[in-house]
């Protein structure tokens, strides 16, 4: 009898302590640790406690917050002042060789040079574009509130793309038919989206296909895009989502970011992503 008692009082104490006395230190690690995406969006409001170490710890976890979030308000406003600096100059550069152009009687190594030069800045202002673009992804600097229509991004997509589809000659075939909705930015899904199938025309064979389906069920959504592309090596293909990976392609131009802000916009939106690729 002793012993069961000694057993229920031990449970009984271990019950109270997990439930009350460690219940300010559960609610620290679950409201200020797991549930912050963005140092902007955290809560800075001490959880009620009277153990002086959970309002120690309490304290301390919002010093570093405090710290991370000037850091990243910070990195935010250095991106966007050092992308201003280098746009600028660009842009003048770009217009002082276009009016280069302009000139009566310019020789024509002068002007195939010029040419060159222009088509070089116009690589650094994409690459920069895509970089920013990246940044602002993965700082959250954007809202995502829109009702997305799946198969209407679709649609848009194939008419601005129709004409490079035509002239790869390649068999499209979009086999989406439910008009699936998601809350997020319509913006950046359509740039998903693009980026997707415009790798699966650029690197395609010419009379290739490209086949668009989807998988609905109870709890996901999945999109299906498959291409008769050139294909990439599994090492490739398991980096292919990282910035300046690219496989090495004479024939086609790119930046290996295409790829990386797709996976930052997938990530933003909580969305899943893969490639399934053999080289050919």
């Amino acid at each position: 009898i002793v012993l069961v008692i000694s057993l229920l009082v031990t449970l009984i104490t271990d019950y109270a302590f997990t439930n009350f006395i460690l219940r300010p230190f559960y609610k620290i690690i679950d409201q200020k640790l797991n549930k912050v995406n963005n140092p902007t969006s955290y809560n800075y409001q001490n959880i009620p406690t009277n153990t002086t170490d959970f309002k120690i710890l309490d304290n301390s976890i919002n010093s570093l917050m405090r710290k991370i979030s000037d850091l990243f308000l910070l990195e935010k406003q250095f991106i966007a002042n050092v992308s201003h600096e280098l746009l600028t100059p660009i842009s003048i550069l770009s217009g002082r060789l276009e009016n280069i152009l302009t000139a009566d009687n310019l020789p024509i190594e002068h002007e195939n040079k010029i040419f060159a030069s222009l088509k070089t800045l116009n690589r650094l202002k994409v690459i920069i574009n895509s970089l920013l673009l990246i940044s602002k992804v993965e700082n959250e600097q954007y809202l995502k509130k829109d009702n997305v229509s799946i198969k209407h991004q679709l649609d848009e997509i194939y008419e601005d793309l129709e004409d490079r589809i035509l002239d790869k000659k390649i068999i499209y075939q979009n086999h989406v038919k439910s008009d699936f909705i998601f809350t997020g930015n319509q913006a950046l899904i359509h740039t998903l989206l693009v980026n997707i199938i415009n790798n699966a025309i650029k690197y395609n064979m010419l009379n290739g296909s490209i086949t668009i389906g989807e998988d609905l069920n109870s709890s996901n959504y999945t999109l299906i895009i498959n291409d008769t592309g050139i294909g990439m090596e599994k090492e490739i293909a398991s980096n292919a989502f990282n910035r300046f990976e690219r496989e090495n392609n004479e024939n086609e131009d790119g930046f290996g970011l295409g790829l990386a802000i797709v996976n930052s916009i997938a990530k933003f939106h909580q969305l899943n992503i893969d490639i399934k690729s053999s080289s050919k």
